[in-house]
């Protein structure tokens, strides 16, 4: 596998040359530094931007000309990253070494009228569309509730501080808000994507003409964009004076618990690496502290593990269980936070947790849609190759963990209690 990346003043050209899969992805990201406001118009932005376009005025006709240059139809996704919004356009395409070379040409062309010739009428995009996409995100966000896990967490993270961060941005916003909304900020929201993102170009796949491919896409695709992107990854910098409790019933049968855990003082070491460690070994295994002595030990929760969100820097704690055991889970989980504290976890584990992560590194290249987001991943949040990571990875000890551990507290307790 060959990776290079062409940088010129508006725009980055990243390939990624192998031949393992047989197909093209081909991606174009904007990335901005978050805010609210920003991101629940993306999220807006995404879907009307895929739904037509003046070429092609509806979804069947986008769909039709994927049909004749035999790609997937092209979608869009928008998602916060501790500081940064990235908002992607994709299409996967046949190999087209298979079919006639222009192939891939004509999907980076589709792409194009996509982005940049919408829809846009007297400053606003067309108002049935725009309905219809709001009308969506409004349905999307009422059905929250019907997630339970989901919800949990989105409410946990909700009221993990007093202060407006940017970990608290999700892709669910308050309806009112919502309805609020309007065309004309929304177009003016496509005109600051275009004008103040970092923009990328990804093409992985089995390239054999490349030169020609970058002279294509500098001759179709010219921005008059600036933009300077805060650090990606969210520092958690005051800490919080006492755990926010919150409790709701539900009709349903399981109750539900999210905690958010934050750490703090992290160095880059820490921070890259002995945390996915530390989460390994207290619940994102099956062999971690929480599984085991929750579930396998004690059998009081039908699901328990941790997950960590790295750009955000906060671990998520989620469980599901019968409500007469809530008082129990919770003692345990900071039981086990305890224990990791004091070092009684076995060797084994740690080596377990390290190879875990190790395994997950090495799983980064699963399709070229995987590798086009590594290597935009690795650029933002400026991360070493995976040779280099992995061998970070072996240097942690069992104390890393601990002193670690001795650098987080728990936040917010979120408590969605069932019928039984």
């Amino acid at each position: 596998m060959d990776y290079k990346k062409i940088e010129r003043d508006d725009y980055n050209i990243h390939i990624i040359n192998n031949k393992k899969f047989h197909n093209i992805a081909f991606a174009i990201y904007f990335t901005q530094n978050v805010d609210e406001e920003k991101f629940t118009y993306h999220n807006l932005l995404v879907n009307i931007l895929t739904t037509a376009c003046k070429k092609y005025d509806t979804r069947s006709k986008i769909v039709k000309k994927t049909q004749d240059i035999y790609s997937i139809s092209p979608y869009a996704s928008t998602v916060r990253a501790g500081n940064v919004l990235s908002t992607k356009f994709a299409i996967s395409i046949l190999n087209s070494k298979y079919l006639d070379k222009n192939i891939l040409k004509e999907n980076i062309l589709l792409l194009k009228e996509i982005i940049l010739n919408p829809l846009i009428e007297n400053n606003k995009f067309n108002q049935k569309y725009f309905e219809l996409s709001l009308n969506d995100e409004i349905s999307k966000t009422e059905r929250l509730v019907e997630y339970s896990e989901h919800y949990t967490n989105y409410k946990a993270i909700k009221i993990s501080s007093n202060k407006h961060e940017n970990y608290q941005i999700t892709r669910y916003s308050d309806i009112d808000k919502l309805k609020k909304m309007t065309n004309e900020k929304l177009y003016e929201i496509y005109q600051k994507m275009l004008t103040d993102s970092k923009i990328d170009f990804y093409i992985s796949g089995n390239i054999d003409n490349q030169l020609e491919l970058v002279d294509f896409i500098h001759q179709e695709f010219k921005f008059n964009n600036h933009y300077q992107l805060n650090n990606a990854f969210y520092e958690h910098l005051t800490d919080d004076n006492e755990i926010k409790y919150c409790k709701e019933k539900k009709d349903s049968e399981q109750s539900k618990v999210s905690m958010v855990i934050k750490p703090y003082n992290l160095t880059d070491f820490e921070r890259r690496y002995v945390s996915t460690i530390f989460n390994n070994v207290l619940g994102g295994g099956a062999n971690s502290l929480l599984n085991m002595n929750i579930r396998e030990e004690n059998s009081i929760a039908y699901s328990m593990y941790s997950y960590y969100n790295k750009p955000d820097n906060i671990f998520c704690v989620n469980g599901g269980f019968n409500k007469d055991n809530y008082d129990k889970i919770v003692k345990m989980v900071k039981k086990c936070i305890e224990k990791i504290q004091h070092g009684e976890f076995t060797t084994k584990l740690f080596n377990a947790a390290k190879k875990l992560y190790i395994n997950e590194l090495m799983d980064y290249d699963e399709s070229n849609m995987t590798l086009v987001s590594f290597y935009y991943s690795q650029d933002i949040f400026q991360s070493p190759s995976i040779t280099e990571r992995i061998k970070e990875v072996k240097k942690i000890t069992k104390e890393d963990v601990i002193k670690f551990s001795k650098k987080i507290k728990i936040s917010s307790i979120y408590y969605l209690e069932g019928e039984k």
